[in-house]
C-alpha cells in the first residue's frame, strides 16, 4: 500500500489573533489621553494618534505576549530563546472616515494592534464591497513574494472589537480606508525582545 501521509512544514511569520475581554476594552478607552500627539512618529494617514501610557497597556496584555512567544518559539532557532520581553512605545489611533495606514513595519522584535471601538456601518459597507482585496477598513498582512499554487504570501482581517493581534515587527502591514459615519479607535505598541542561548 502506498502511504500518501506527510508532514505540513510551515516557516513563514507567527501571526496570532486572540479576543480582549469586554472590560479591558472598556479600562483601555477609559485610560487614553488626547494630549500627546504621536502622528510625526508613525505612517498612518490618520489626524488623532496619540502617545499611550505604555506600562499601562503592558500590565493589560502581558499574558498574550507570553502566549505568543510561547506558541512561536517552536519555529524560532531552538539554540537561543526569548528569556523576557518589555514594551518600548504605545499608542491609540482615533481613525475616521476616509483615513488609512499604508503599508509600513514596525522597528522592534514584536507588535500589536488592538481594536477597542468599530463603526457601527462597518460590516453593511464591507457587505456592499465589490472588489477583490482586503475591503474598507481591512486589516492586511503580507510578506514575501506573490502568491502561487499551494501557498499565500498575505492575511487580511475585518476586525471586530477587542481583536487583538501579535506579529513580528517586521511584517509588513497596512489599514484600508473606510467610509461609514464614527470613528474607529485602535491601538498598537512594540516589544523587544530579550534573549539567552541554550548553548554552554
Amino acid at each position: 500500500m502506498i502511504d500518501t501521509r506527510f508532514r505540513f512544514y510551515y516557516w513563514g511569520p507567527f501571526l496570532t489573533k486572540f479576543k480582549l475581554p469586554k472590560q479591558t476594552v472598556k479600562e483601555l478607552l477609559q485610560h487614553s489621553k488626547k494630549n500627546k500627539d504621536y502622528g510625526h512618529t508613525l505612517a498612518g494617514i490618520i489626524k488623532n494618534q496619540y502617545e499611550y501610557d505604555a506600562e499601562f497597556f503592558f500590565n493589560k496584555v502581558k499574558v498574550y505576549i507570553d502566549s505568543y512567544i510561547s506558541g512561536a518559539s517552536e519555529h524560532w532557532d531552538w539554540n537561543k530563546h526569548p528569556k523576557s520581553f518589555g514594551i518600548s512605545n504605545a499608542w491609540i489611533n482615533y481613525m475616521k472616515a476616509g483615513e488609512f495606514n499604508p503599508p509600513h513595519v514596525h522597528s522592534a522584535d514584536l507588535s500589536c494592534v488592538a481594536f477597542l471601538k468599530i463603526p457601527k456601518g462597518l460590516k453593511k459597507e464591507n457587505k456592499n464591497f465589490k472588489g477583490c482585496s482586503g475591503g474598507p477598513g481591512s486589516l492586511e498582512f503580507r510578506y514575501g513574494e506573490a502568491a502561487g499554487f499551494s501557498f499565500r504570501t498575505s492575511e487580511n482581517f475585518l476586525p471586530e472589537e477587542g481583536d487583538f493581534f501579535i506579529f513580528p515587527a517586521k511584517l509588513q502591514h497596512y489599514v484600508c480606508p473606510f467610509y461609514s459615519k464614527g470613528e474607529r479607535v485602535s491601538m498598537s505598541a512594540n516589544f523587544e525582545l530579550v534573549y539567552y542561548s541554550t548553548i554552554y
